[in-house]
């Protein structure tokens, strides 16, 4: 089916010294691997924010497969102060 992938990230905490958080999805479209991700969120303040939303295909084998749609961050913080932060994913059907 086709599906709308939406998601949400902030900042909640700032680092003392400098953060990146990046948000990426992936699925399964049939048998091939499929990922896309956001740019790299390096704003290290409370107000540094991301959306996205797109819309995926999950193909006509990947419910054989098992695959579902999958979320992942990459952080990276420095400092004494560790960079903390909130992520909502919302998965709909559009088809």
């Amino acid at each position: 089916g086709v599906y709308r992938v939406s998601y949400s990230a902030r900042v909640t905490r700032a680092a003392s010294t400098s953060s990146s958080l990046t948000v990426t999805i992936s699925w399964m479209d049939g048998d091939v691997a499929q990922t896309q991700s956001g740019v790299a969120m390096t704003g290290n303040v409370t107000t540094t924010q991301q959306n996205g939303s797109f819309l995926i295909h999950n193909g006509p084998n990947s419910a054989a497969t098992n695959d579902v749609v999958k979320y992942a961050t990459t952080y990276a913080s420095s400092g004494g102060t560790t960079m903390q932060y909130s992520l909502y994913v919302l998965i709909e059907s559009v088809s």
